[in-house]
């Protein structure tokens, strides 16, 4: 009876001394080492939720119109530019804005714009917060397997 009791006790300071995410996802940056001392509430890593990922891009108000919540996609990230990634159309902004300063837009500087945001099919741990790529929609056509098969700027 008295190893079980601290069977038991030790299992629960085990359980209080353990760090659990609550999130079931990726670290991407460890913020405190081994054997130091934290304090209530003070970060230990850095996770990302992968389900939350997706890429903000920017259509221009001709080719907005022919675009649909779930159309399909494709992400290319600059760091593996011939590693398609699934993804389907996400969001839609119903009102235009400016073209930010840190797009590219194939045609003439377009002045209004819409946020659309894709996001991956499936997870991907090649997916970051921050990381650049380029987005291409499916308006009835087929999606292209790496970036060479896209028209030059």
């Amino acid at each position: 009876m008295a190893l079980k009791a601290k069977r038991d006790e030790i299992q629960s300071v085990i359980n209080e001394l353990t760090i659990k995410s609550p999130i079931n996802g990726y670290i991407i940056d460890k913020v405190a080492n081994i054997g130091e001392v934290l304090g209530a509430g003070m970060s230990v890593a850095t996770a990302i939720n992968p389900q939350k990922l997706y890429l903000k891009m920017y259509v221009d108000e001709i080719n907005n119109g022919k675009i649909k919540i779930g159309e399909r996609a494709v992400i290319f990230l600059d760091a593996y530019p011939n590693k398609p990634i699934e993804a389907r159309v996400i969001k839609i902004a119903q009102r235009a804005e400016f073209t930010p300063k840190e797009v590219e837009v194939r045609e003439d500087r377009i002045q209004r714009v819409y946020e659309v945001d894709i996001k991956p099919v499936n997870p991907n741990p090649l997916i970051k917060f921050g990381l650049p790529g380029i987005g291409v929609i499916s308006i009835g056509g087929r999606l292209p397997k790496n970036l060479d098969e896209l028209p030059k700027l």
